[in-house]
């Protein structure tokens, strides 16, 4: 109760707490505060070799993480997984909060997550990472894949490893508003210079939402309009040199593909409206040949794994039939090899071929489709499975802020690192379990007037973020 609800340990020693437990046990004893803290941290260390266990039969995993400041102006690094378990569950737990000295360095910050993922025994089964944009941070996630490559993971992509969330161009333009225009995600695709370009069309909308709803706080002023105006040829420029140098990285776009309801359709709008028929049609070319590149690592991967699975009764079964191939004609031989080794239709061709799934249809869930339907896309189902857990942003990293800023506050700021840590991420794994998913009856007498709410917990931390 303590852990999941955010109270202060000193509760257990409060008069009228403890009246209470004696009216309904009388044969309850008083504990301290010392002994309850420990007793929460017994709880955090149990809940961790739990998630350790369920982490081993986890394929991929894929990370956020940010940095946050205390009311001790001490610096936090929370360290978030995100993964489909093997119901089908989309699951988010923060594996670490850790106290991290200055300087933040992008060195200081890979060093932190890499030791996270060393103590977790999860550095070769990491696909990507989401982190905010920052110079610190684009140099942590370099460093970060290099120490993954050292380890010369088969599995590892390093092109789709490092995600930059989403973020907000200049402080009065949040993405919410980019993300509805035209029906594209402009954020997606564009830069800043085009974010910009996109807001600027809609500044009469702006103006006329912040007059009519006082607590809408993202009206630029006039002197901002006329600042993004003369900044925007800057950005386009800055835009321009940066794409020559970094590598694309279409991991959103290939999610895109992965959810039914648009596949490569999606993708060819949206190129065309932002390009042009011409060049829209061929970066979507461009796009689909990566994703079919992609779908050959998975399918050569498969079958390497269904080779080894049935070696031993391949073995058994050539030792049987040695006699009777022995009487074939080494011609007839030869043809059966060329006519097995015939390609057939893909799995993926077939996927991008059927009927997409309705698009305005309110009971979608894109991860129960793949639970669904994996039987028909096995190969398709498992590269789902990693992709569709990539978070767009790290606000899963943010909202554990959430809860340290509660845990933390002013009459709790003596609390050491490691105590909020063990609270921070025990209330996590505990509101993230099945097992823990309390739902008492609520009984309300005849006649009661009063509105009795029941709040329960989420079916998972990602339902909660």
């Amino acid at each position: 109760m303590i852990i999941v609800h955010d109270y202060p340990f000193r509760m257990v020693e409060h008069a009228w707490f403890n009246i209470l437990m004696r009216y309904m046990n009388a044969s309850y004893k008083f504990i301290g505060r010392k002994k309850i803290r420990a007793e929460c941290m017994k709880v955090y260390l149990s809940e961790k070799e739990i998630l350790k266990k369920q982490l081993k039969s986890v394929e991929r995993i894929i990370l956020t993480c940010d940095l946050w400041t205390s009311n001790q102006t001490l610096s936090y690094l929370a360290v978030v997984a995100h993964y489909i378990d093997d119901d089908w569950v989309m699951q988010c737990r923060v594996l670490n909060f850790i106290e991290l000295d200055p300087p933040h360095s992008g060195s200081v910050i890979a060093q932190a997550v890499f030791e996270c993922c060393q103590e977790w025994k999860i550095e070769d089964k990491i696909m990507t990472i989401t982190m905010d944009n920052a110079s610190s941070n684009d140099n942590a996630a370099k460093r970060l894949m290099d120490k993954i490559i050292a380890r010369k993971s088969a599995k590892f992509i390093p092109k789709y490893f490092h995600v930059r969330g989403y973020y907000q161009v200049f402080e009065k333009i949040p993405n919410t508003h980019v993300q509805i225009i035209d029906g594209l995600q402009v954020s997606e695709y564009g830069n800043w210079e085009r974010m910009v370009e996109a807001c600027t069309v809609y500044r009469a909308a702006f103006k006329e939402y912040a007059e009519v709803d006082a607590a809408y706080k993202w009206q630029p002023k006039d002197e901002e309009w006329a600042l993004y105006e003369k900044i925007q040829p800057i950005l386009k420029s800055f835009a321009e040199e940066k794409q020559k140098k970094k590598e694309k990285n279409n991991v959103m776009v290939i999610t895109t593909i992965l959810d039914p309801r648009f596949k490569m359709k999606l993708v060819d709008y949206c190129f065309k409206k932002m390009y042009g028929k011409e060049k829209g049609s061929s970066e979507a070319e461009e796009i689909k040949s990566e994703f079919f590149d992609l779908y050959a690592t998975y399918e050569m991967e498969n079958r390497k794994n269904e080779a080894g699975n049935s070696n031993e009764q391949s073995s058994i079964s050539s030792r049987q039939t040695s006699t009777s191939m022995s009487s074939l004609s080494s011609g007839f031989q030869s043809f059966l090899e060329e006519t097995n080794s015939e390609p057939s239709k893909s799995e993926l061709t077939s996927y991008l071929e059927d009927k997409t799934h309705p698009i305005l249809d309110p009971k979608f869930s894109v991860v129960d489709w793949w639970r669904l339907n994996a039987h028909r896309y096995p190969i398709m189902a498992k590269m789902a499975k990693k992709f569709l857990t990539i978070p767009a942003t790290s606000v899963s990293s943010e909202s554990t802020f959430s809860t340290s800023g509660r845990i933390l506050d002013d009459y709790r700021s003596s609390l050491s690192p490691n105590m909020v840590e063990a609270l921070v991420c025990a209330s996590n794994y505990i509101k993230g379990s099945k097992e823990n998913q309390l739902k008492p009856t609520i009984v309300v007498e005849d006649g009661n007037d009063d509105d009795v709410e029941f709040i329960p917990f989420p079916e998972d931390t990602t339902e909660s973020n």
